[in-house]
C-alpha cells in the first residue's frame, strides 16, 4: 500500500467536511450558486473515491483518535499541520484537475 493512497484515505473525509462547511458560506455570496455547483461535484467525486478506497483499506488503516492512526499494525501520529497540508493538497488536486479522470478510482 503506497503512502499516497494511505494519505488520500485519511484526508478525503477531512476534505469533504471542509468543502461541506464552505458550501454553507457560499450561500452568502451573490453568485454563490456558481461555486456550489463545482463544490457539489467535487464532494460527490471525493465521496465516491473514499468509499472505493474504504473497501481496499479496511483493516489496513484505522483511526485511533486525534491524529493517531494504525497503518498496517504500526501506530503513526501525524501533526495537525501535516493533516492540514495533506488535506489542502487533496482538495487542490480535485479542484485543479490533477485527478486523472481516466484512471479515476470510481470510473469503470
Amino acid at each position: 500500500m503506497n503512502q499516497d493512497t494511505i494519505n488520500k484515505y485519511i484526508t478525503l473525509p477531512m476534505a469533504i467536511k471542509v468543502l461541506k462547511q464552505d458550501k454553507e458560506r457560499f450561500e452568502e455570496f451573490k453568485l454563490g450558486y456558481l461555486y456550489q455547483d463545482l463544490n457539489d461535484t467535487v464532494i460527490k467525486n471525493m465521496e465516491k473515491d473514499f468509499y472505493k478506497l474504504k473497501g481496499k483499506m479496511f483493516n489496513k488503516v484505522k483511526h485511533l483518535g486525534g491524529t493517531k492512526y494504525r497503518i498496517n499494525n504500526e501506530v503513526v501520529e501525524y501533526t495537525p499541520g501535516d493533516l492540514k497540508e495533506l488535506t489542502t493538497k487533496t482538495i487542490k488536486e480535485y479542484f485543479n484537475g490533477r485527478v486523472d479522470w481516466k484512471e479515476h478510482l470510481w470510473k469503470e
